[in-house]
Parts: structure tokens; C-alpha cells; sequence
């Protein structure tokens, strides 16, 4: 009896030590695979955290480019329609890795930043910069800053008052354009060849628009131009305007202002309207009629020229023939209507003439 009690005793012992080294193992088995997989700060999603702790959610703030370039290498890539949104509070503007970086779009939102300014072409070409928001304490944009970008959406803060030459030339995505309050000039070619914008207000600081700044905008369709701009231009190749009122504060309407709008069959000059730059209107082809205002003075070179469809024109005032382009040629109107104008018993009134004929005739009053 004694000695099966000691057989048991020492199959158990056994049986005990058999279990020990069994959950011993299985405990340094999970440790080795715990250590092998991957840490969590690393493992970059939308969601995700770099190894300082940034993460690519709209909450981000990087402090410098240096950082934001660093973190935007580990992201996975995205759509356009999913772009990593993160925000920028940084002192000085730099590089941004935005022109290959293998399809990870970005949408930077510079709300919280202390910048007064963005300089020349920090985005030109930066093909994954789907949006932006640019803040208060900006403001200027300076030339070609967004240039060729891959933009659809600009939403441009209060504090900015100017739009450099070239600012956000040929964004052809951009369809949704938020201007300032604060905004008084906006300068040459700024929005040129954005082509996805359909329509347009201008906020009522603005006083200068620049030659071409909206030029070739094919998509626009409607635009609002304040009661607070003076000088006006850049509205050539705008081919889906079909109407366009020109406020009493403008006193200029600059060269190319509205050429090649073929769409345009409407055209109210406001009556602050001194001059008609050169080619301002010409190859409007759908315009039929226009009156200009007894304040101009005086219209430049091929203003009206290539307006084949324009068979009325209403003069309200007085421009004498050194102020009534053409002086050398070529005329500012179709046909003999300069001529007509300035002869003895031409001056105030409304000429009109058959479809397609370059004879005018000045009617009755």
C-alpha cells in the first residue's frame, strides 16, 4: 500500500511538472510573437500615428513642412475624394512634397497657422493638393503660389488682401472658389484657365481685377462684380457668360476685358465708365446690342471689332475721333460705324445696321 502510494505521488509530481513546462513555453511562444508584430505607431492609416505621435486626421497640427513631408512618406496612398486632411501651423512656408508622392491626395488647412503670407510657388505643380484652407492671419498669396495644382477646392480666409499674379493659374479641377472679405486686388492671370469653375462672386472689398484674371474660366456661367471695383479686366475667353452688368463704380474697363466671350448676348457698362480699353469686347460674336454710357470718353482699338452679330449700338455721349480707336486703323467697331459716329450729322444717338452688312445707319430720334 505504501508503495502505491509513492508510484502515485510521483506520477503526479510529474503530471505537475509536465503542465509547468507546457504553459512556461506557451508564455515565451506569445512573447516572441508580441515582439514580432508590428508597433502601433507605425502602422499609419487615415487614422494613424507616426512615430511622434501626429496623426493624419483632420484634429493633425504640424508645426513645420519638415515634419508634415516626413509623415506623408509612411502614408498609404488615397483617393481625391479621401484626402488625408491635416492642419499646418508653422512660421515659415517651405517645400512641400505634394508633386510625387504616389498618389497620397492631401487637403491642408492653414486655419490655426501664424504665416502672414505665402509666398512664390510653394504648390506650383503639386498635383495631390485637392483643397485648402488658408487662414486669417495670411495675407497674401503670392505669385503662382497654387499654380497647376491639383486644387478642386479654395476657401481663402479674411485676412487676405491680396492675390498675386498667377496665384492659382490653370487649377483646371477647381470648382468650388470661396473669396474673402478682405480681398482688394486680385492680380493678373490669378485664376486663369480654371476651367471647372461655373460661378463666381467677388466679395464687395475688391477694386481691382487684373488683366486675364479669369481668362479662359470656360465652365463659368455666372459672375457677380461688386459695386466697389474700379478697375476691371480679365474676363476674356470666359466662352459661358451670357451676361455680365458692369457696376457704376467701375471707371475702366481694361484691354481684353471680355474678348472672345462668345457667349455673351448681354452687356450693361455702368455710367462711371470713362474708358473702353482696347479689344475689350471683341469677338463677342452672340452680342447684338450696347449702349455706352454718356460718361466714356473714350474706346480703344478693335473694343467691338469681330462682334459680327451686332447690328445696334446706342452712343449717349460725346468722343471725339482721337479718343474713338481706329485713328490708324483698325477700327473699334464693324463696319462704318466710326465713320458714321463722327460725321457732321452722326454724334449722340442709335445705329443700326442689317445682320451681316458693314453699312450703318443712325436713326431717327
Amino acid at each position: 500500500m505504501k508503495n502505491t502510494r509513492s508510484v502515485l505521488s510521483v506520477r503526479v509530481f510529474g503530471i505537475a511538472v509536465i503542465i509547468a513546462a507546457i504553459v512556461f513555453s506557451a508564455a515565451l511562444l506569445f512573447a516572441g510573437c508580441e515582439s514580432a508584430l508590428p508597433d502601433s505607431k507605425d502602422n499609419n492609416d487615415n487614422n494613424g500615428k507616426n512615430s511622434d505621435g501626429a496623426s493624419g486626421s483632420s484634429g493633425t497640427t504640424f508645426t513645420t513642412v519638415d515634419d508634415f513631408n516626413k509623415w506623408l512618406e509612411k502614408q498609404k496612398t488615397n483617393t481625391p475624394e479621401t484626402p488625408y486632411r491635416v492642419k499646418l501651423n508653422i512660421k515659415n512656408m517651405g517645400s512641400f512634397n505634394l508633386r510625387n508622392n504616389e498618389g497620397k491626395y492631401v487637403y491642408l488647412d492653414f486655419s490655426d497657422s501664424t504665416i502672414t503670407s505665402i509666398g512664390e510657388s510653394p504648390f506650383y505643380l503639386c498635383g495631390t493638393l485637392v483643397g485648402i484652407t488658408i487662414g486669417n492671419s495670411v495675407t497674401s498669396i503670392g505669385k503662382e503660389a497654387f499654380s497647376s495644382s491639383g486644387l478642386t477646392s479654395v476657401i481663402i480666409g479674411n485676412g487676405v488682401t491680396n492675390i498675386g499674379k498667377k496665384a492659382f493659374n490653370q487649377c483646371h479641377k477647381l470648382s468650388s472658389l470661396t473669396i474673402g472679405s478682405s480681398v482688394k486686388s486680385i492680380g493678373e492671370e490669378a485664376f486663369y484657365w480654371c476651367d471647372g469653375l461655373t460661378s463666381l462672386t467677388i466679395p464687395d472689398s475688391v477694386t481691382s481685377i487684373g488683366g486675364s484674371a479669369f481668362a479662359a474660366c470656360t465652365g463659368l456661367t455666372s459672375v457677380t462684380i461688386p459695386n466697389s471695383v474700379t478697375m476691371l479686366g480679365g474676363f476674356n475667353g470666359c466662352t459661358g457668360l451670357t451676361s455680365v452688368t458692369i457696376p457704376n463704380s467701375v471707371t475702366s474697363i481694361g484691354s481684353s476685358a471680355f474678348s472672345g466671350c462668345t457667349g455673351l448676348t448681354a452687356v450693361t457698362i455702368g455710367n462711371s465708365v470713362t474708358s473702353i480699353g482696347e479689344r475689350a469686347f471683341n469677338d463677342c460674336t452672340s452680342l447684338t446690342s450696347i449702349t455706352i454710357p454718356n460718361s466714356v470718353t473714350s474706346i480703344g482699338d478693335v473694343a467691338f471689332s469681330g462682334c459680327t452679330n451686332l447690328t445696334s449700338v446706342t452712343f449717349q455721349g460725346t468722343i471725339t475721333s482721337d479718343n474713338l480707336g481706329g485713328v490708324y486703323l483698325p477700327i473699334p467697331f464693324p463696319g462704318d460705324l466710326r465713320s458714321k459716329y463722327l460725321a457732321a450729322d452722326g454724334g449722340i444717338g442709335t445705329y443700326t445696321r442689317p445682320s451681316g452688312s458693314d453699312t450703318w445707319t443712325k436713326q431717327p430720334s
